[in-house]
C-alpha cells in the first residue's frame, strides 16, 4: 500500500510517517507540504493508493488538493485529516471527493485503520462521517418530497398553481383573465410551478395537489 502524507507542519509529516511505518506492507512514497507539492512529487513517484490530506494548508488547500486528485488520479483515495471537527467542514471535505474524514485530536491507531479501511473497502465510516450522510440524506429526502417542493413555492406560485389545478378547462389566457393577472405572466408562473415541482402536465398538478390536500 502507497501512502501519500500531505499536511504543511514538518513535524505532522515524520510523525504521521512513522506510525505509517507500523503498518504491514505499507510504505509512504510522497511527505508533502501542500497540494502543488504532492503534485509535483506524484508525479515522480507514481500511483498512491491512499493519501492522508490536511485541510488547512497554504497555496493549495485539502479541500482543493482532494478535489484535484478525484478529478486527476481516480484509482487514489483520499482521506481528510484536520482539527476541525465542525459539521460544516466534514461536510465540504465529503463532497470534495473525501473517502473518510480524521480529526487530529483522534488516536494514531484510528489513523491507521481509517487509512486500512479506506485502501480495502473505500471508505472510512465513523461518528462524523456517518453524522453528514445521514443529514445529506435527510435533506435530498426532504427536498424530492412532494410538500417540501410546495412549502419553496411564493405565495403567488401556489394561488397560480391551485387556480390552474381547480379550472375546469379553459385555456391559459382564460383562467389568467378569471383571476386578474396577465397570460405572460401566467404563463412564467406556471413554467416555474411545473420546474419546482418536476412535474409536466396539469394533470399532474391536479394528482399531487389531491394527493397532497394542497389548498
Amino acid at each position: 500500500m502507497r501512502i501519500a502524507i500531505v499536511d504543511d507542519h514538518e513535524l505532522v509529516r515524520d510523525g504521521l510517517a512513522l506510525s505509517f511505518s507500523q503498518m504491514p506492507n505499507a510504505e509512504v512514497v510522497v511527505k508533502a507540504a501542500h497540494g502543488i507539492d504532492y503534485e509535483r512529487q506524484v508525479a515522480e513517484v507514481g500511483h498512491v493508493h491512499v493519501a492522508v490530506v490536511d485541510l488547512y494548508m497554504p497555496q493549495r488547500d485539502g479541500f482543493e488538493t482532494i478535489a484535484w486528485i478525484c478529478r486527476h488520479q481516480p484509482r487514489t483515495r483520499a482521506l481528510a485529516l484536520s482539527l476541525d471537527d465542525a459539521p460544516a467542514t466534514v461536510q465540504r471535505a465529503l463532497r470534495a471527493g473525501a473517502c473518510g474524514y480524521v480529526v487530529k485530536a483522534g488516536s494514531n491507531s484510528e489513523l491507521r485503520k481509517a487509512v486500512l479501511h479506506v485502501h480495502s473497502h473505500g471508505f472510512y465510516y465513523n461518528h462524523l462521517v456517518d453524522r453528514e450522510l445521514r443529514k445529506t440524506l435527510h435533506q435530498d429526502l426532504c427536498a424530492k418530497h412532494p410538500d417540501a417542493r410546495w412549502a419553496a413555492l411564493t405565495a403567488t406560485q401556489r394561488y397560480v398553481a391551485l387556480a390552474y389545478a381547480n379550472a375546469n378547462g379553459g385555456t391559459v389566457a382564460d383562467i389568467a383573465k378569471r383571476i386578474g393577472m396577465h397570460p405572460d405572466t401566467f404563463e412564467t408562473h406556471r413554467k416555474a410551478i411545473f420546474k419546482a415541482l418536476g412535474i409536466s402536465s396539469r394533470a399532474q398538478l391536479v394528482q399531487l395537489k389531491f394527493e397532497n390536500g394542497w389548498k
